[in-house]
C-alpha cells in the first residue's frame, strides 16, 4: 500500500517537474524571440516613415515646380498687359497732341490753299467739290469740302486727324489717304483755315 502510494507521489511529482521544465523552456523560447520582434517592428517603422518623407519630398518638389510655373505666366500676362498699356497710352497721347495742335494753332487760309491745290485738289477739286480730276475712279466718290451743312458738323480736331491719319482712321474710307509725313501740323491746321474760310465759309457747329 505505501509502495502504490509513493509510486504515485513520485509520478506525479516526474509530471510536475516535466510541465515546469517544458514552461521554462518557452519563456526563455520567448525571451529569445521577443528582441527579434521588436526589432522587426522598428525597421518596418523606419521603412515606412522613410517612404512618408520620400512622397513628402516629391510633394513639396511638385509644389515648388507648380509655383514656378504660376510665377512665369503670372510675369508673362503682366508684361502682356503692360505692353498693351504703354500702345495705348502711346495712342492716346498722340491723339491728344494732334487734337491739342489742332485746337490752339490758328491756321493760315492762304498758305492752306497753296497745300490744298498741291495735295488735295487732285480728288477733291480747286473748290473742293469732290470733284477732282482722279475723282470719277474713286469709289466712294470724295466728299464735297463745300458742303457746310456736312463739314459744320465736323471739328477741327476731326478734320486734322482725318488729313493727318487718313479716313481709315475715323472710320471713313481707306481711299483718304494719311498726309501726315507730308505734311506739317502747321500746314494741315493752314488747310483746315482754307477749307473753312473758302470752301464751305462755316465753322463748327457741333453734330
Amino acid at each position: 500500500m505505501k509502495k502504490g502510494i509513493i509510486t504515485v507521489f513520485i509520478t506525479l511529482l516526474c509530471g510536475l517537474s516535466l510541465s515546469l521544465a517544458v514552461a521554462c523552456s518557452k519563456k526563455e523560447e520567448e525571451k529569445k524571440e521577443a528582441p527579434g520582434e521588436v526589432t522587426s517592428s522598428v525597421e518596418s517603422l523606419k521603412e515606412k516613415a522613410t517612404d512618408i518623407k520620400e512622397e513628402a519630398e516629391e510633394v513639396a518638389e511638385d509644389i515648388g515646380q507648380m509655383g514656378k510655373e504660376a510665377k512665369g505666366k503670372m510675369e508673362e500676362a503682366a508684361g502682356a498687359i503692360k505692353e498693351e498699356t504703354m500702345e495705348r497710352y502711346s495712342g492716346l497721347k498722340e491723339e491728344v497732341k494732334s487734337m491739342v495742335v489742332a485746337t490752339n494753332t490758328a491756321g493760315d487760309p492762304s498758305k492752306g490753299k497753296e497745300k490744298f491745290e498741291q495735295i488735295c485738289a487732285s480728288c477733291h477739286g480747286p473748290e473742293g467739290k469732290g470733284d477732282g480730276p482722279a475723282a470719277a475712279a474713286l469709289e466712294p466718290k470724295p466728299r464735297d469740302l463745300s458742303d457746310a451743312s456736312y463739314v459744320s458738323t465736323l471739328s477741327d480736331e476731326h478734320l486734322f486727324k482725318v488729313i493727318k491719319e487718313g479716313g481709315a482712321a475715323v472710320g471713313k474710307s481707306p481711299l483718304m489717304p494719311a498726309w501726315g509725313n507730308t505734311l506739317s501740323d502747321g500746314d494741315i491746321n493752314n488747310v483746315i483755315a482754307f477749307i473753312r474760310k473758302e470752301l464751305c465759309k462755316c465753322e463748327y457747329k457741333g453734330n
